[in-house]
């Protein structure tokens, strides 16, 4: 009994890969604080290999990330964390910290024309 509860109780941290995130992405719905903002609009993030850039409130600057389970280290000044919830082929949900406010963020994986 006391195995079968510590096997219920345990949580299974996701595994993601860099294969799932290549591409661009954009904001299309984002909650800060668990509420609805419109504060991300037009916001977007690139993946490619282990680099990413993204225009939240980095330098626009590529810079290196690691994968960890669920959590994304976005190696820039501060370093960012990211907990990865969900990774469809046209959809990333995740949450971050940024200027010391809980976001929950939806995006989609956009194909540039360029």
């Amino acid at each position: 009994m006391i195995l079968l509860l510590s096997v219920i109780s345990c949580k299974e941290d996701k595994v993601f890969l860099k294969e799932d995130l290549q591409g661009y992405w954009m904001v299309v719905g984002a909650k800060r604080n668990g509420k609805t903002t419109k504060s991300l609009r037009g916001a977007w993030i690139k993946f490619r290999d282990m680099e990413m850039v993204d225009n939240f409130l980095s330098d626009k600057e590529i810079h290196p990330y690691s994968l960890k389970g669920s959590t994304l280290i976005h190696h820039v000044e501060p370093e960012r964390k990211y907990s990865l919830h969900r990774v469809t082929a046209d959809t990333l949900e995740l949450s971050t910290t940024l200027d010391a406010y809980k976001f929950d963020l939806t995006l989609e994986r956009k194909y540039e024309t360029q």
